[in-house]
């Protein structure tokens, strides 16, 4: 409808979100608000345009700024009452119940990445915080939840145990502790907490070295540092063959030629032994790190003269101790402590000054020799690291094609056993089993010797030779 203006003109009036569209006399005017230092100023202007969709233009154009303003003012009023409910979700939050220390530690032994952990490693853990939560409730027992511990609190127990245990054993409490609340704070995939009933905030264990902030860990001196277990000599694995029998003997010998740790080793199957390539396949239990070797020819050797099945384990015996829990596991080692000392090799020493004995030697050192003999026969740093499956491993095998044929060039260990074995007192037998040898289980000894002594060929050039070899004998 047409609107009467006082000077006769007649018009359309125009709403067009912050200001009007008018047409007098011919001419379009616009009239709209701007805001001028916090305060609203009417104004209206003549334009030169000669249809309403130019007038809407120009009148687009001097309100933009003022639109911006009204859509910032708009979202500030919507981030204020956003604020406010978060402050109310917040406490209602912190009225809510949440995991107590013994529901913490049950959401953390069934977290996907805890299941994966070392099952020693995932023990040390579970004492040490019960360690903690024993403190807790001795110190604090107000504390119920996991959330209400606080960098305060964290502190105290910090200073508790600089006073009870070695620095080391401090810095892997705190570093444990700190492993928990961050696993039962993190998130998923989606962004949610993936333990929301936990309800945590900062990790109070935590330390940023960047920063310097949180419970600070203890530099260690060279006292206090853990002593790495040395390497073996040649002449004293030898020692250690010579003093070993059964089971205990083919382990020693796995932990040499594989350079697998004593779990690996002790649950070694047939599963993880390709018979054909002669390639022994395992994936490590520490670290979930896949490794591939070469059967050595003496390790084949020893197998065929230990084992008198093909199928299960290769040492039943030992993997039954392994898997016996802390008992079994502190029987095994005590079996490959009496090794050491009867072959004349003190597996620990005590410091001047100290009160308690270091270890210096074990099967793990057998880990420790095999790399050092891999680098004695020329294989690189990234050859090392993959044959003995170490966590850097996943990234060299981008960059490397190592030769699985390094393990074949590991020294006999066996050369100078038998003359060791003369000067050496045996061991009992209960320390391992022996090789069958009578009857149906020496033929199958037999049998097995023939299959390792098979598999360690390397090429289909060595086994045609061996083949046509057994052909011109039987002829």
């Amino acid at each position: 409808m047409a609107n009467r203006h006082k000077n006769g003109a007649t018009g359309r009036r125009r709403m067009n979100g912050t200001g009007t569209i008018v047409k007098s006399g011919g001419r379009w005017r616009i009239m709209y608000w701007v805001e001028i230092d916090g305060v609203k100023k009417r104004k209206s202007e003549t334009i030169d345009a000669t249809s309403r969709d130019e007038a809407r233009e120009t009148l687009r154009e001097r309100t933009e700024g003022n639109a911006l303003i009204t859509r910032e003012k708009e979202i500030r009023r919507r981030l204020d009452a956003l604020k406010g409910v978060e402050v109310e979700r917040r406490k209602w939050e912190a009225a809510q119940p949440a995991m107590s220390f013994d529901e913490a530690w049950e959401a953390f032994d069934g977290d996907g990445e805890s299941k994966r952990r070392d099952p020693a490693t995932h023990r040390n853990y579970c004492q040490w915080y019960g360690i903690f939560t024993r403190w807790m409730a001795a110190n604090h027992p107000e504390v119920t939840e996991l959330r209400r511990v606080d960098s305060v609190m964290a502190d105290e127990y910090s200073k508790h145990l600089l006073g009870t245990v070695r620095a080391t054993t401090h810095n892997r409490h705190l570093n444990a502790l700190a492993l928990i609340w961050a696993t039962l704070a993190a998130c998923g995939v989606d962004g949610r907490a993936k333990y929301p009933a936990a309800r945590l905030g900062p990790n109070p264990f935590a330390w940023d070295k960047r920063t310097r902030t949180g419970i600070q860990r203890v530099k260690l001196c060279k006292a206090d540092r853990p002593h790495r277990r040395r390497d073996l000599t040649l002449e004293e694995l030898a020692r250690i063959l010579a003093a070993a029998r059964g089971e205990v003997r083919l382990l020693i010998g796995f932990g040499f030629y594989t350079g697998l740790r004593l779990g690996d080793c002790a649950l070694m199957d047939w599963g993880s032994i390709d018979r054909v390539n002669g390639i022994i396949t395992t994936r490590s239990r520490k670290t979930d790190t896949p490794t591939e070797t070469k059967v050595h020819p003496r390790l084949a050797a020893m197998i065929a003269e230990t084992c008198g099945t093909s199928t299960g384990y290769l040492m039943p015996e030992l993997a039954a101790l392994y898997n016996g829990g802390t008992n079994g596991r502190v029987k095994l080692s005590h079996m490959i402590a009496d090794v050491f000392a009867a072959a004349g090799i003190k597996t620990s020493y005590k410091a001047e000054g100290e009160t308690r004995a270091r270890p210096d030697c074990g099967f793990h050192s057998l880990r420790h020799t095999y790399v050092t003999q891999l680098e004695r026969v020329g294989a690189t740093l990234a050859e090392r690291q993959r044959l003995a499956g170490h966590r850097t491993a996943a990234m060299a095998e981008h960059y490397t094609h190592g030769d699985q044929g390094r393990v074949l060039a590991l020294p006999d260990i066996m050369a100078d056993a038998q003359g060791a074995e003369n000067a050496l007192p045996a061991l009992p037998a209960a320390t391992g089993t022996s090789a069958p040898t009578d009857g149906a289980d020496a033929a199958e000894g037999r049998y097995s010797a023939f299959r390792a002594a098979w598999d360690a060929l390397a090429t289909d050039e060595e086994r045609d030779r061996a083949r046509a070899y057994i052909e011109r004998r039987q002829n």
